[in-house]
C-alpha cells in the first residue's frame, strides 16, 4: 500500500500495575504513557511537539533509542468489560466530520484516506490505551507506517483481544478456531480479520479481531503472530484451525505451525467443486465422504464417486483427506464442524458496524460483544442442567431411535449394539464407539444411547466437558 523507505511503529500495550499516584490520571496522562518506537514519555507535563516538523524530529530521535518497542503498563481496575461515560466521550470519540466525510476532493483522490488515517492515529492510540486501562489483561497491537520520514505516521493495522474473550475461550470453549476476513464499507476500507471459537452451546464465541489493509500472506502472518502473542501458541494449547482456504492463510499456517491441524471449510470446497461437477448425485457423494465418521464409510463413498465420475474423484482426491474428511479429524476438539459457519455468523452479526468509521466500528463491536457475553451469562445462571439445551435436544432425539437397535450388555459398561447397518462395540468407560461419532463429538451416539438405556443408565452423565 505504501512505497519503500517506510518505517514501522508497533505499539504493544500490556496491562498490570502503575504507581498509586497515577491511578487517577486523566486521559491525557494515559496517552502520554504509551510507548512508541521504544520511546516513552511518563511525564504528563512534558512539552509535546505541536507541528509536523517537531513530530518528525521526535520520530528521528526515537529511532536512535531502544527499538524493542515492548513494555508492560499495569493497572489496578475494578472494571471488567466496559468503559464509563467519560471515557467514551473523551477517549473513544468517533472520527470527526472532516475525517468521516473526507470532503468531496478527498474522496476523489487516493491520498484522501491516508490523510484521514493520519489524523486518526492519535485517537486510535488513545482509544486502545483507555480500553486496556479499563480491561486489565487485554491486548492491543497498532501498526503505523511512515512513507516519508518527514511526514506524520499513517495508520495501517490494529489488533484487539479483550480479557473476557481470552479467558472465556481458554477455559470453556472447544479448542477450535475459525479464521476469516470480511470487507469493510467505510471510507478507509480494508478488511476485518477475526478469530472465532465455539462454545458449549455450539454457538460462536468471538476471540479476537484486527483491521488490516488487505487480505494477503503478510497480513495473515501478522494476525497469527499477534494472536499467539496475546493468547499462546496453537501447538502448546492443542488448538485446531478452520478456514475457508483464504489467499495467503494456508501458506502462513503451513510455515508457522506445520504440526497444527488445519481444516478446510467443505462448503467453500463444494462451491469450487460444483463449478465443474454440477450433478446432485456427485454433490451427495462428496458430502457423504466428508461427513463420514469411519474410514470404511469414507472409502465406500469415494469408491462410488470414482465409478460414477472419475474426474470428480480425481479432483477431490487431489486435496488431502486430513484437511476436509471428518474421519481424519482429531477427537480432542470434540467438534465435528465441516463448515466455517461460526465466522460467517460473526460477520453477519457485525454487519451494521462494518459500515462505520474505524473507531465507531470498534466501539460498536465492543458493545455488541459485551452485551452478548452478559446475555449468555444470565442465560447460563438460569439453567437447571449442567448440559446446554442444544446438547440435551440431541440426546433426546437419539434416545427416541434406540428402539431400532438391539443392545446387549457384554460386561460392565461394555455393550454390543446391532442395527440395520451393522454391529457396533460401545465402551462407556472410554466414552467410545466403533462408529467414531461419540469419540469425535463428545456426545453419546445412538449406539451408546441404546446400550446405556438397556443398562438403565442415563446418557447425560457421559457427555464430555466441552
Amino acid at each position: 500500500m505504501f512505497e519503500a523507505n517506510r518505517t514501522q511503529s508497533i505499539i504493544q500495550l500490556y496491562v498490570g500495575e502503575i504507581p498509586e499516584e497515577d491511578m487517577h490520571a486523566d486521559r491525557t496522562v494515559v496517552e502520554d504513557n504509551i510507548e512508541v518506537d521504544g520511546e516513552q514519555n511518563l511525564n504528563p507535563n512534558a512539552e509535546q511537539p505541536q507541528n509536523d516538523e517537531a513530530k518528525s524530529d521526535a520520530s528521528d530521535a526515537s529511532q536512535e533509542g531502544n527499538r524493542d518497542g515492548r513494555r508492560k503498563v499495569e493497572y489496578d481496575s475494578d472494571f471488567d468489560f466496559f468503559l464509563d461515560g467519560d471515557d467514551l466521550n473523551d477517549a473513544c470519540d468517533p472520527i470527526d466530520d472532516e475525517e468521516r466525510d473526507g470532503g468531496e476532493s478527498k474522496r476523489e483522490s487516493r491520498g484522501s484516506s491516508e490523510r484521514v488515517m493520519c489524523k486518526a492515529v492519535c485517537k486510535i492510540k488513545r482509544h486502545c490505551a483507555t480500553l486496556l486501562q479499563r480491561n486489565p489483561g487485554s491486548m492491543a497491537f497498532i501498526v503505523t507506517e511512515q512513507p516519508q520520514l518527514c511526514k506524520s505516521p499513517i495508520f495501517k493495522r490494529i489488533f484487539v483481544m479483550f480479557t473476557a474473550q481470552k479467558e472465556g475461550f481458554v477455559n470453556a470453549c472447544r479448542p477450535i478456531i475459525g479464521l476469516d476476513a470480511c470487507h469493510l464499507k467505510g471510507i478507509i476500507g480494508g478488511q476485518l480479520m477475526s478469530a472465532i471459537g465455539r462454545d458449549a452451546h455450539n454457538q460462536m464465541f468471538p476471540i479476537a479481531m484486527a483491521l488490516v489493509e488487505s487480505e494477503c500472506k503478510d497480513s495473515w502472518g501478522w494476525f497469527l503472530d499477534s494472536f499467539t502473542d496475546a493468547i499462546g501458541t496453537p501447538i502448546e494449547r492443542g488448538w485446531v484451525f478452520l478456514s475457508d482456504r483464504q489467499k495467503g492463510l494456508i501458506d502462513c499456517i503451513e510455515n508457522k505451525y506445520p504440526r497444527v491441524e488445519h481444516r478446510f471449510c467443505v462448503r467453500h470446497m463444494y462451491a469450487n467443486f460444483k463449478l465443474k461437477f454440477k450433478d446432485k448425485h456427485l454433490r451427495d457423494l462428496m458430502w457423504g465422504a466428508a461427513r463420514a465418521y469411519s474410514p470404511s464409510h469414507y472409502e465406500s463413498k469415494m469408491r462410488e464417486l470414482q465409478l460414477v465420475a472419475p474426474e470428480a474423484h480425481a479432483w477431490l482426491s487431489s486435496i488431502p483427506a486430513n484437511l476436509w474428511a471428518r474421519h481424519t479429524f482429531s477427537p480432542r476438539t470434540k467438534c465435528d464442524l465441516l463448515s466455517n459457519n461460526i465466522c460467517e455468523s460473526f460477520n453477519q452479526y457485525i454487519k451494521d458496524a462494518r459500515e462505520e468509521p474505524l473507531l465507531t466500528m470498534f466501539e460498536a463491536i465492543r458493545r455488541q460483544i459485551m452485551c452478548r457475553f452478559q446475555e449468555k451469562r444470565d442465560w447460563i445462571q438460569k439453567m437447571k442442567s449442567h448440559i446446554c439445551s442444544r446438547i440435551c435436544q440431541k440426546n433426546e432425539e437419539r434416545k427416541k431411535q434406540v428402539a431400532q437397535f438391539d443392545a446387549l450388555v457384554s460386561t460392565r459398561e461394555m455393550y454390543e449394539v446391532t442395527g440395520i447397518v451393522g454391529t457396533f462395540a460401545v465402551n462407556a468407560v472410554q466414552r467410545s464407539c466403533t462408529c467414531n461419532e461419540w469419540d469425535m463429538t463428545g456426545i453419546p451416539c445412538v449406539h451408546a444411547c441404546a446400550g446405556l438405556v438397556q443398562d438403565n443408565k442415563s446418557p447425560y452423565v457421559l457427555v464430555r466437558f466441552y
